[in-house]
């Protein structure tokens, strides 16, 4: 019997899928490809690549087709795998120790990258910009028994009697270039998920996960009133108990703040940061929005604090660098502000009327203080972009 079997669902892959199968050749005793109605070369290329090909009619429902995958595998241990995802090259060595264990599944960390490549589907680790990406986890390891299956048509899930020590967190990156402008775009995977989600939800309108996965992609898609309104329906149902729950605070609070609601949206914040303290990632939203509203040192305040942290334990979604470079960003800004400030107030301050001698003394202040002030309000532009992005990541994963 083979130790492990690689399975990917998909459709008109032929860009992507090389990249994700050619990262598990010779760490992968099967690669199983379920096609679900391709019009392209997929089946062609994988079949070139070693894999196994089978059809599945698309129903609708990515559970169904992951689940077909999982039964036409034969190794003893699946990896369930995207076309638009790789594994790390890096981690190919520390596969298959993990196999040798007694655990039943293992979270990996995904790391999603955001952001423009050029062209998209041919994006690698080496390519792509390092610096913008979002890391989850997700059980995407385990072993292949029947009582492990999936649920859920959309952002579907395993599931399974898993016991708190029957998991681990496997240190095997899966990096993730789905959400990437150009993929996202040709496959209009937005529309795609709404009208999915939606779908679902007329069977089950009180499901609290479906409402925070239609609120992720309406945030995205920048429905701020019908994103919070999904949201607040699974702020009902769910609590710290929930590992999701931080998460949603800090989309809520965006839906608030990009609608000009900064007293709500800190609240909300605030609220977050009580309970989930070691989340570095409302530390910063907090941070950016006090800054936003003219609270400098408050500001300050927070990205210090996300310094001292550090990054986000690995059990949250995590945008990078919010414990490290962009935090130091967030603090060079706040003092930057001050800088613009005292660049521009001599000129523009004075009360007095100069005339004669002080007249020219104020007008070639005037002159030297305005090169001066431009380049400084170019930098704060600059570095308030880059402090923007983590915001902007929340609405596009769930």
């Amino acid at each position: 019997m083979n130790l492990l079997t690689v399975c990917v669902v998909v459709r008109d892959e032929e860009a992507d899928l090389p990249r994700c199968l050619t990262s598990v050749s010779g760490v992968a005793d099967e690669v199983v490809v379920v096609d679900t109605g391709s019009t392209d070369d997929t089946k062609t290329i994988a079949r070139d690549l070693g894999a196994l090909v089978y059809d599945f009619p698309w129903t609708d429902d990515f559970a169904a087709a992951r689940n077909y995958a999982i039964g036409r595998a034969t190794g003893r241990w699946v990896l369930m795998l995207d076309a638009d995802e790789e594994l790390h090259p890096d981690d190919r060595d520390q596969v298959r120790p993990l196999l040798q264990t007694d655990v039943e599944a293992y979270h990996l960390p995904i790391i999603s990258f955001l952001g423009a490549a050029t062209p998209a589907a041919t994006a690698t680790v080496a390519t792509v910009p390092a610096r913008d990406f979002v890391r989850d986890l997700r059980l995407s390891l385990f072993r292949n028994r029947p009582c492990y299956r999936f649920k859920g048509a959309i952002h579907e899930e395993l599931t399974g009697d898993f016991e708190p020590e029957g998991t681990a967190l496997a240190p095997l990156r899966i990096l993730h270039y789905g959400y990437l402008d150009g993929r996202m775009v040709s496959k209009q995977k937005g529309t795609r998920n709404r009208r999915l989600l939606s779908k679902e939800l007329e069977r089950r309108p009180d499901d609290p996960f479906l409402h925070y996965c239609l609120g992720a992609e309406l945030l995205g898609s920048a429905d701020y009133p019908g994103a919070l309104s999904h949201f607040q329906i699974a702020l009902g149902h769910w609590g710290p108990t929930e590992p999701r729950h931080g998460d949603l605070l800090a989309k809520v609070a965006l839906c608030h703040l990009y609608q000009g609601g900064y007293r709500e949206a800190r609240e909300v914040l605030r609220e977050g940061i009580r309970l989930y303290p070691d989340f570095t990632d409302l530390w910063f939203l907090l941070g950016g929005l006090e800054f936003q509203a003219g609270r400098t040192a408050a500001g300050r305040k927070c990205f210090e604090r996300c310094l001292s942290l550090g990054p986000a334990p690995p059990r949250y979604s995590s945008f990078s660098g919010v414990g490290g470079d962009r935090a130091v960003l967030g603090v060079a800004l706040t003092w930057l502000e001050l800088a613009i400030t005292a660049a521009g107030c001599e000129p523009e301050g004075t009360d007095t009327v100069a005339t004669g001698d002080n007249a020219s003394v104020e007008a070639a202040a005037t002159s030297a203080a305005t090169p001066l002030l431009h380049r400084l309000q170019g930098m704060r532009q600059s570095l308030t972009d880059t402090l923007a992005r983590p915001s902007r990541a929340f609405g596009h994963h769930q």
